[in-house]
Parts: structure tokens; sequence; C-alpha cells
């Protein structure tokens, strides 16, 4: 009900916000989104009890924005999602700035800002850009969503004409960053706890981020269709947790692991071609993550301090096509390959916890011009992307290869 009083008071003020700015004879755009899917896997579950199936999987969002001059823009958005054990509809401000610029080639953002990450970070929440109901998590790692999706800060930005050799946009990003939603999952994903037990071995009682900055560029190429991509972005933080069953180093329940990160690294190289009603694309990924920490027990003895340099790398390739006005198909291949070792420096057994390997098919339909409708089915070998936490007692992990069915149904205004 709190999430519901929250989601309605904070519409209630855009929507002043909106009537004020009709005052001042100023045009108001105001866009939103709502979105209720299903999910069903087989062997494992995906972020909640996908193995029954379930439809706790749905976003809601609504953004506003004005353009007090031709070179003042300012904008919000809020936002809800539901994604099995992950976000619960909790309502956040997803972005929220100021923009002015000044000629093409130069312009600044201030406030909570989005946040470049590869090609498709910033529409992710645009369901009608792309054909598949997921991005591939190699590279739009749903546990991580809020981490990537947008920074406190300051940020330029521009185009640059460069005549016979296209045009090159670019995006410099500094500021630090609030992380929203499930703090314990995105804690163990960046520490590299990937625990074979059966419950979550670590709970995340805080991420406090120091410091970020994003450099992201894109050239749309002399030949129609061709654009490439390049994005950087590294992150200062600290982790905070705390131990909730023995790990099999002998840590006892209780220990407090905390977590000095001076290096959270990612790399990303696009490329992207669209020749009429077909699309090619790819993407690469390297994380690099260098930190150090300490295991102190629950009455405050050390009982272990190391320094972790570990690096990850994901890539995927696709392709779409638009047989006609109502259907479009389209496929990706996702891979991604993890650290062997996790942070305490237990082996991670079995292998398959450590690479995770997805061909998805999907069906996109367009029944109107505000809604459409998703199908999509992936065959996947590995369970890197998969928490302990959401499994069943009686899991072994004993399967490399599993399966899921995703449908969604999105509305748009």
């Amino acid at each position: 009900m709190k999430k519901l009083l929250l989601f309605i008071t904070t519409t209630l003020f855009i929507t002043m916000f909106a009537v004020n700015s009709f005052a001042l004879e100023a045009e108001v755009d105001i866009h939103g989104f709502i979105s209720q899917g299903y999910l069903k896997t087989s062997d494992y579950n995906f972020f909640g009890n996908t193995e029954e199936g379930t439809a706790q999987f749905n976003e809601i969002g609504l953004n506003i924005s004005t353009e007090f001059t031709d070179e003042l823009r300012v904008g919000a958005q809020i936002f809800s999602k539901d994604f099995g054990s992950y976000g619960d509809n909790e309502v956040i401000v997803d972005w929220a700035f100021a923009d002015y610029r000044a000629a093409d080639w130069a312009g600044v953002r201030a406030g909570k800002i989005k946040t470049p990450h590869g090609l498709y970070n910033e529409t992710r929440d645009v369901d009608m850009l792309r054909t598949s109901v997921l991005l591939p998590q190699s590279v739009y790692s749903e546990v991580l969503r809020d981490v990537n999706m947008s920074m406190h800060g300051v940020g330029f930005y521009g185009e640059f004409d460069m005549a016979s050799a296209g045009s090159l946009s670019y995006q410099i990003i500094g500021g630090t960053q609030d992380v929203e939603g499930d703090t314990t999952s995105q804690a163990m994903y960046i520490m590299g706890l990937s625990s074979t037990s059966y419950t979550t071995d670590l709970q995340g009682d805080e991420i406090d981020v120091d410091k970020k900055y994003v450099v992201g560029l894109v050239w749309d190429t002399p030949l129609d269709g061709l654009r490439f991509g390049f994005t950087y972005d590294n992150t200062e933080l600290s982790i905070k947790g705390t131990v909730l069953n023995t790990l099999p180093t002998l840590i006892p329940a209780g220990s407090t692991i905390s977590a000095d990160i001076n290096k959270l690294q990612n790399i990303v190289i696009s490329l992207e071609y669209t020749i009429d009603d077909f699309q090619i694309f790819g993407e690469y990924k390297r994380t690099d993550k260098e930190f150090d920490y300490t295991i102190t027990s629950s009455g405050g003895t050390l009982l272990k301090q190391a320094r972790v340099e570990d690096d990850t790398y994901g890539w995927y390739v696709g392709t779409s096509y638009r047989i006609n006005d109502l259907l479009v198909i389209g496929a990706y291949y996702s891979e991604t390959k993890g650290a062997e070792e996790d942070t305490t420096g237990v082996t991670i057994d079995p292998e398959h916890r450590t690479y995770l390997k997805d061909t998805c098919v999907s069906t996109k339909f367009d029944i109107t011009d505000n809604i459409i409708v998703k199908l999509e089915g992936h065959y996947i070998q590995g369970t890197e992307i998969l928490s302990a936490f959401d499994q069943e007692t009686d899991n072994t992990w004993s399967k490399d290869e599993w399966g899921m069915f995703a449908c969604k149904f999105t509305y748009s205004f």
C-alpha cells in the first residue's frame, strides 16, 4: 500500500508540474509504459520461483519533460519493477536532470543522469525498440540494472559532423550513485561470491559508491545504418555484508565481510547494422575488478584479509527481421565467462557455475502503435547468472542445461 501511495503521490506531483508548465506556455511531454510478463524455466529458478511459472515480472514507468527554451530542457522518470526476487515494485526516481545544449557539439546535463553502457542501456526500458523480452545478460545483467542505469552527477555531451567520415557523438559523465534494488544480489555478484550452497551466504548490508565516471562514444559511419559504439566506466565503492551460513573456508556465520573496491571497470565495444527491415548487432564486454577485503568475526576478531584481482567477459551476436507490420522475429547467442574462484579463494564447483551460454529466439507482435506482445524461448548452458538464494533446497546443481520461456505484454503512451 505504501508503494502504491508513493506512486500516486509522485504522479500527482508530475501532473501539477505539467499544469504549471502549461501555465508558463511551455510544451510538456508526458509518456509512460506498463508491462506484464510471465516467466517459466526448467530445472532452475531465474530470479524467483520461475520453475513453477511466475507472473512476478512487471514494469511501470512515467516520465515528463519540457523545454523552457530552445537550449534548456528538464525531465524526470519514476520507475517501478518486479522481477521475481528482485525489485519488489519499489518506486524509484529512475532519472531526473536538467539539460542545456549550447551547440550541436556542446551540451551539459546535471542531476540523476542515464548512463551509456553499450548501445542499448539508455533505452532498455523502451520495450517497443527491441524484439527480445530480455536483453542479452552477458552485457545487460538484470541483477546490475540499477548499478548501470543512472548516476548522480554532471555530464557533457555533443555530436561532431565529420563530413564524409560520418558523425561522432560523445558523453563524459562524472559523479556518484545511490544503488537501489536488491543489495544482497548485487553485493554477491560484484564480490564474486558464487556460492554453491542452497541459500545465500551473504546478506548485503550496504553498498556505498564513492565516485563513478563514464565515457561513451558512438560513430555513425558513412555507410547508412552502420554504427560502432564504445563505452568505458569505472566505479569506486565499498560493500559491507554479513555471512549467514558458514562458508566452505570455515568462516563462521555472523562474520562481516567488508570490501573496498577501487576498480570496478567495464569496457563495452558495440556494432549495429540496419538495412531496411533487417538488423544485425553484437557487443563485447570486459569487466575488471580490484579490491581489498577483510573478514571479521562477530566479536571483532580479524579472520582474513586479502586482495582480489579478477576479470570476466561476455559477448553476444544477434539479428532481427521485420516480416510485416505485425510481426518481427529475432534471435541472439550470448555467452558469459566468470571467475573460477570466489572471493574467499574457493574453487567454484561445478564448473558450469562459472559460465552461461544462451541461445534465444524471439517474436514481437505490434498489435497497435501502443500495444505489443512478445514471445521468447531460451536454451541455456551454464548457471553463472543464477543466484543460489533462488534455488530449491534439494537442488544439487546437477544439470548444466536448462530452458526458459518468457512472454510480455506492454502498453506505452
